[in-house]
């Protein structure tokens, strides 16, 4: 009936909005950790790296 195919659209809508929900928080989550470990190589940097060439520029 046209009740029945109303009710499977809006399932098939719920589906698809779920699902580019979910491939939205993945790149959020890729985006956040690729961010986490730049700084993290850019405390490793600031730590080690620069003090060896440059102990003005230290930043603890």
């Amino acid at each position: 009936s046209e009740q029945h195919r109303c009710s499977n659209e809006k399932k098939e809508f719920q589906r698809r909005v779920y699902l580019r929900g979910d491939a939205f928080i993945n790149l959020y989550t890729n985006f956040y950790s690729g961010i986490m470990t730049g700084l993290q190589l850019l405390r490793h940097f600031q730590r080690i790296a620069l003090p060896a060439y440059h102990p003005t520029f230290f930043i603890p």
